[in-house]
């Protein structure tokens, strides 16, 4: 695995966030095709306790918008899953056991990167000299191009290929 990354962070005044990442990952998990993964994310935040407007109200100590999207990568299969590999296999010739050599697994150059977009919106309230402390949070992610061994056809001579197939989404909200 090899990667390479950049970041970059901006405060205005306290009061507006930026962070921006890019990252690129390189895997020998994967195919030739599609070894190198490219995953940006992005953050912002507006700190309204610190606005003027809001430096009357005694009783808050923070209140904060923020919101987040971003890319992630997984590579969790084993090393060089996306070669056609060689099995053994044992068999009978004559009245003697033989070990003999069958290929193991289809060859996948196209194998690669699981990647999921994930999107945040929250809200942090502090009140009371941080006696109440109230979060809410909503996120969707999205995972496609699951790392999944489907089914072949019998024919092929395997029951299953390691393949970038489908998609989930988780989403809700956090309290």
């Amino acid at each position: 695995l090899v990667s390479y990354f950049t970041r970059l962070n901006y405060d205005l005044e306290g009061r507006y966030l930026v962070s921006a990442v890019f990252r690129t990952d390189g895997s020998s998990r994967f195919g030739n095709n599609r070894k190198w993964g490219n995953f940006p994310s992005l953050s912002l935040a507006w700190v309204l306790s610190e606005e003027r407007f809001m430096s009357n109200i005694e009783s808050l100590n923070e209140l904060k918008v923020r919101s987040s999207y971003g890319v992630s990568g997984n590579n969790n299969i084993g090393n060089y899953s996306y070669l056609g590999t060689i099995s053994t296999v044992s068999y009978s010739a004559g009245n003697e056991i033989t070990e003999g050599l069958v290929p193991g697994n289809l060859e996948n150059p196209n194998l690669g990167w699981e990647k999921t977009v994930g999107l945040g919106i929250g809200l942090d309230i502090s009140m009371f000299d941080n006696w109440f402390n109230l979060t809410l949070d909503y996120y969707d992610n999205r995972t496609s191009d699951l790392l999944y061994n489907v089914n072949v056809p019998a024919i092929t001579g395997f029951t299953s290929a390691l393949s970038n197939i489908g998609e989930i989404r988780n989403y809700g909200g956090e309290l």
